[in-house]
């Protein structure tokens, strides 16, 4: 997808997995994007299925703007709680070992409204 200057992309990745592979697909399309927010699940039964450290997705990201501009939280819906604080040096679910589910909620450029 080629995005027209000044452009901005949202993504909203629910599948079961596959997120950071669809991250890797839309490289062009975030390197290209102004800013932009990406949002995606940490789930423990998903992440023990496919081996994947959710936020191995954020740390992606992170690398893919050379470390700057990336901001990120993770968000318990059932708590109705954003946690700001989420270490991309130590797995996350031993920063969060409930169990629960977490979006997890990355953006370049600005803060969303949600999150300020």
């Amino acid at each position: 997808l080629e995005l027209p200057p000044h452009q901005g992309l949202v993504l909203k990745l629910d599948i079961e997995g596959g997120e950071h592979e669809a991250l890797l697909g839309a490289r062009r399309s975030l390197e290209q994007a102004e800013h932009f927010v990406v949002q995606m699940e940490a789930h423990r039964g998903v992440a023990q299925r496919t081996g994947r450290e959710p936020l191995d997705s954020l740390r992606w990201l992170r690398g893919l703007s050379g470390n700057v501009g990336i901001s990120w939280v993770a968000c318990n819906e059932r708590e109705g709680r954003t946690y700001r604080n989420v270490s991309l040096e130590q797995p996350f679910f031993t920063q969060f070992p409930d169990g629960s589910v977490y979006d997890l909620v990355a953006w370049k450029g600005g803060v969303p409204a949600t999150v300020a």
